[in-house]
């Protein structure tokens, strides 16, 4: 009230008048867009909440050109890499045990660096009387030892005459989203597979050799091609190999490389899950063939 008679119609004309010019000139700071934003690229993935951001150091590595890195994602690991090589670690319980155990691989760069380390998980009443049919989920570790890639096999037959009940092996990320499927077709003469992405459109088809449906164990060298879906086209493969290093067959999984083709990820962890999938089928030696593990000559 002592303050009233100080403010008169003039001063508060004034005073309205500043009020107004400052609102003006924050009006005049703010952005002015003349045309619409164009959104050009699709948002990330989804990074998995629980992996936690480990820094990996990568000066040394063959697969990649950068000194470290911190993967959102463990299919991060794949991006550059044109080949990759299973190899499957023997342990003493494998020479000893009558029982087929839990298998171990090393998936590593041909003359380079491990970059995922798998491990199977199975039913000891199906590693039994299954041998190498039995179902499986298979976990691949990163150098994080953070689960990166997923692999889930169901309990099926591998021959052509139980064309009802074929091979499937599902491929799911770390965040359990699910990346493609690998799916038996019924063939009689050589094996074929079909593998589908997340869409469930089929991207590519593995077709092997005609020796591949014989017993003879793994004592031989195979190559199972990568083509196009309309198998006009060779575009990869994977190959059971023998090597010198290791003195050892492995299996050896060409990408493909050529340009007008780009090859995902995900679509390589599929590839890779194809790999795992021959290995159980035609290469792998049981020490038990099972109940049910019988293979036509």
């Amino acid at each position: 009230n002592n303050l009233y008679p100080l403010f008169n119609g003039e001063h508060i004309c004034i005073f309205r008048m500043a009020v107004t010019e400052i609102r003006y000139v924050n009006y005049l700071a703010q952005p002015v867009f003349t045309h619409t934003n164009v959104i050009t690229s699709q948002p990330a993935i989804d990074v998995n909440p629980n992996r936690r951001p480990i820094p990996i150091a990568t000066v040394d590595w063959v697969s990649t050109t950068s000194t470290h890195m911190i993967p959102p994602s463990g299919l991060d690991f794949l991006r550059g890499v044109t080949e990759l090589q299973i190899q499957q670690t023997v342990e003493l319980d494998d020479l000893l045990a009558y029982v087929e155990s839990e298998n171990r691989f090393q998936v590593k760069v041909p003359q380079g660096e491990t970059i995922y380390v798998a491990a199977e998980s199975s039913s000891k009443t199906q590693r039994m009387c299954c041998a190498s049919n039995r179902a499986f989920q298979i976990t691949l570790f990163d150098h994080s030892q953070q689960e990166a890639i997923r692999f889930t096999r169901i309990l099926a037959c591998t021959s052509w005459l139980f064309g009802c009940c074929l091979q499937e092996l599902q491929v799911f990320s770390d965040i359990d989203m699910y990346a493609g499927s690998v799916i038996q077709e019924w063939s009689i003469t050589a094996p074929s597979f079909k593998l589908i992405n997340a869409s469930n459109t089929v991207m590519f088809r593995l077709i092997g050799p005609k020796s591949a449906t014989t017993c003879c164990g793994n004592n031989y060298q195979a190559r199972f091609d990568l083509k196009n879906p309309e198998c006009t086209m060779n575009l990869g493969n994977i190959t059971h190999t023998w090597d010198n290093s290791s003195s050892d067959y492995n299996l050896v999984i060409t990408f493909p490389t050529s340009g007008e083709i780009n090859v995902t990820n995900e679509m390589k962890a599929v590839i890779l899950g194809a790999a795992f999938l021959l290995e159980y089928m035609y290469f792998e030696t049981p020490k038990r063939r099972g109940c049910i593990s019988w293979r036509p000559c």
